[in-house]
């Protein structure tokens, strides 16, 4: 099942640690490269920067590798039926969602937050050139 899927993501909660399974997870983690999200007591916000692509990356290394397809991270309460999530696009709806979220204490939220593709800091770019020189490459 997990070789088929394109884009995974583990969810870990306290019963890794109730049940003794870190080390497992770990080599999971490490043998598959399954990125894995953390909530305390299952009950935390998750905050979804969403630049639709790794932002990071082109300003090291820019390619159509950078660019990725849109996911709905906010409908991963609805995969596992279980907590709450949302899409913000503005100021506002980011407020919104926070007074939801704080007032989600039975299960986890999770707010995917839209960004401007090349939405930067000036550090990230001063640090993105210099990594590129190092590696030869073009930013």
């Amino acid at each position: 099942m997990l070789k088929a899927a394109k884009r995974c993501m583990i969810l870990g909660g306290v019963e890794i640690h109730r049940y003794g399974l870190q080390n497992d997870l770990i080599k999971l983690v490490e043998a598959t490269g399954i990125p894995i999200a953390s909530t305390l007591l299952g009950k935390s916000i998750i905050f979804v920067l969403n630049n639709k692509g790794y932002t990071t990356e082109c300003f090291i290394s820019d390619g159509p590798y950078n660019d990725i397809h849109e996911w709905a991270y906010h409908l991963v309460p609805q995969i596992l039926r279980k907590g709450w999530g949302c899409e913000v696009k503005t100021e506002g709806e980011l407020e919104e969602a926070l007074v939801t979220a704080r007032s989600n204490t039975s299960s986890f939220s999770i707010i995917n937050i839209h960004l401007d593709k090349l939405d930067h800091s000036k550090a990230l770019a001063r640090l993105g050139k210099r990594l590129s020189k190092q590696l030869g490459g073009k930013a």
